[in-house]
C-alpha cells in the first residue's frame, strides 16, 4: 500500500490549497489598503502609487485564484488556466457568474491587469508631483493618481467584500 492518494485525502489537499490562497488574498488587500490610506499619506512618494496597484492586484488575482480552484475541485472548470489573462476571462464568463460578482469586478480585474503588465514591460516610468507615470515602448503614458489609486481601492474593496462573502458561503469559515 505504497503512495495511493484517496479521494479524501486529495479533497482535503485541495480544500487546504483554496484556504490558503483565500488567507494570501486577504493579507495581499489589507496590506494594499494600509500602504494607500495609511504610509501613502504620510510619505507622500509617488513611486507608492504603482506599489499599491501591484498589490491590489495580486489580492485579486489570489482572491480569483481561490474561487477558480474551488470551482476545478467541484469540476465546474475543467482546469485552472496558467496565464493571468484567461483567468480573468474564466472567471468573468464562469466563476465570477456564478458567485454573483457584476461586470465591475471583471473590469477591474482587466484594468489592474493592464496597467501591471504595462509596468512590467515598461522602459521607462517617472514619478512628476502626485503622479506616476508609465510609459509603454512606443512612449504611450499611463498616469497613476492617489485619486485613481484609491478608486481602485474603493472597487476592490467591493470586490474582497463580496469574495469573503462567497468564501464564508462555500467553507463556513471566516478569515
Amino acid at each position: 500500500m505504497t503512495g495511493a492518494v484517496t479521494t479524501e485525502q486529495w479533497m482535503h489537499a485541495y480544500m487546504e490549497q483554496f484556504r490558503q490562497l483565500v488567507k494570501e488574498a486577504t493579507a495581499a488587500y489589507l496590506a494594499a489598503d494600509h500602504l494607500a490610506y495609511v504610509t501613502y499619506p504620510v510619505v507622500k512618494e509617488s513611486k507608492m502609487l504603482a506599489v499599491i496597484t501591484e498589490k491590489l492586484y495580486s489580492a485579486l488575482q489570489l482572491a480569483v485564484e481561490a474561487l477558480l480552484y474551488h470551482d476545478a475541485l467541484y469540476k465546474r472548470i475543467i482546469d485552472i488556466p496558467e496565464h493571468e489573462a484567461d483567468r480573468i476571462l474564466v472567471f468573468s464568463r464562469v466563476t465570477g457568474k456564478r458567485y454573483g460578482f457584476d461586470k465591475s469586478a471583471t473590469d477591474l480585474l482587466m484594468e489592474l491587469y493592464g496597467l501591471v503588465s504595462k509596468r512590467r514591460q515598461s522602459p521607462l516610468e517617472f514619478a512628476r508631483k502626485d503622479h506616476f507615470f508609465i510609459a509603454s515602448k512606443n512612449f504611450q503614458l499611463q498616469m497613476l493618481s492617489f485619486e485613481r489609486v484609491k478608486h481602485f481601492m474603493e472597487e476592490g474593496k467591493r470586490f474582497m467584500n463580496r469574495f469573503n462573502e462567497v468564501v464564508h458561503g462555500l467553507d463556513g469559515r471566516s478569515y
